[in-house]
């Protein structure tokens, strides 16, 4: 645990000493409009809890981080690979697997009522027995300050030789107090949960961190998680 530690803030000292071009996002579940400037790249870091109940945490929550490194390849088009490990409450900290993303952007900003991304997403574990293809529809629009954003997702998960299906979406909406700070709400959700929470933003492109916790409205038949709390930090390259 204490060399992760040291790797992730290696990482940190190398990010602030460059010059940062950051792809700095407003939300922790939704994506927006937008991708990595060409010839530009970033490091962010994603920390997760996830927990019975918000007032359920000590002995009972799971952690998840991930370490992606991403590069802006053209204009319209960017490609990133995540690190991904986890770590059970008194368990080991473990490597979950890998996942490669590319992100699309169609047409340009305005072109369309709302501005398309298409993202696309391939993953697996350790010793490669479970595989994930996972899409989403990035619509978004900035109205002046105020920012909404609509993920529909849709995943396929093979383990044991057999693929199932899952659907889920992220939304969100934000508004930008000023130029170093932006706060919103966000959903999330499939067809076993789904989640509500605030989110709150703050930092430039060349450094910003994103935080939001969120928690179960909906019923909860396969005992998931009813509060998860993500953030994420962004340093640009």
């Amino acid at each position: 645990m204490k060399k992760v530690l040291f790797v992730l803030s290696l990482f940190c000292c190398i990010g602030i000493a460059f010059e940062a071009f950051a792809d700095m996002r407003s939300y922790v579940w939704t994506y927006e409009y937008l991708v990595m400037d060409t010839g530009k790249a970033e490091i962010e870091h994603y920390f997760t809890i996830t927990a019975p109940k918000a007032n359920d945490i000590a002995g009972k929550a799971s952690i998840e981080q991930k370490l992606e490194i991403e590069i802006g390849m053209t204009k319209h088009f960017d490609f990133a690979i995540y690190q991904n490990f986890s770590q059970l409450s008194g368990g080991s900290f473990l490597y979950n697997g890998f996942d490669f993303r590319a992100r699309f952007l169609i047409g340009e900003k305005n072109q369309f009522p709302l501005d398309p991304l298409i993202y696309v997403e391939y993953g697996n574990n350790a010793d490669f027995s479970k595989s994930k293809i996972e899409g989403k529809l990035i619509l978004a629009k900035d109205i002046g300050k105020f920012n909404i954003a609509i993920n529909p997702i849709l995943e396929f998960e093979k383990e044991g030789g057999e693929w199932e299906f899952v659907a889920g979406y992220a939304i969100g909406a934000r508004y930008q107090i000023s130029p170093l700070l932006r706060l919103g709400v966000e959903f999330k959700g499939d067809k076993d949960a789904h989640y509500i929470g605030a989110v709150v933003s703050h930092g430039k492109e060349n450094l910003w961190i994103a935080v939001g916790p969120m928690f179960m409205i909906s019923n909860n038949p396969k005992g998931k998680g009813e509060f998860v709390i993500r953030s994420i930090i962004g340093l640009g390259l």
